[in-house]
């Protein structure tokens, strides 16, 4: 793990479970499911609510979930076009994701925003931390993804 990971990694999980989220492993152990992708943005200044965005495909649809920190009621869901979950999900692979471990040198807590990206599917599970601020290389290409990707896990609600 790199510097920061130990505090931003647990920080940004207990996001998605103060909204009631399950973890990615576990949606994706459940009967049916194809494929989970959730991105959690952790905002250091608190300009925004921290956010929690995760898109699946189940034999049966493709959902987009956004959850925000504190916010009351029940996270939002939509379907979600399956063809831009594809092709988040062959960009998340072009770039390795799966390889790639925690960026480097993350930032000292409450220092830059920092972003959980995972996958999962089957029993499988894959996660990393990043700073979209400071990215480099393979990083910086995944951020390019996600923000054109799944711009909706940038919408910032305060």
């Amino acid at each position: 793990m790199t510097q920061g990971s130990s505090f931003h990694g647990p920080s940004l999980l207990a996001v998605a479970a103060r909204c009631g989220l399950p973890a990615v492993a576990k949606l994706a152990r459940t009967p049916g499911m194809q494929g989970v992708f959730r991105v959690t943005i952790g905002y250091h200044d608190r300009r925004a609510r921290d956010t929690v965005t995760t898109i699946w495909r189940s034999v049966v649809e493709v959902r987009l979930e956004i959850a925000f920190d504190g916010a009351i009621g029940k996270a939002l869901q939509h379907p979600f076009d399956p063809d831009r979950f594809n092709t988040f999900a062959q960009a998340l692979f072009g770039l390795g994701f799966d390889r790639l471990k925690d960026a480097p040198a993350l930032p000292a807590p409450g220092k830059a925003d920092v972003w959980l990206i995972e996958r999962a599917a089957g029993s499988y599970a894959h996660g990393l931390l990043l700073s979209p601020g400071g990215a480099a290389g393979d990083y910086a290409r995944l951020v390019n993804a996600v923000r054109h990707g799944l711009p909706e896990a940038l919408r910032q609600v305060q």
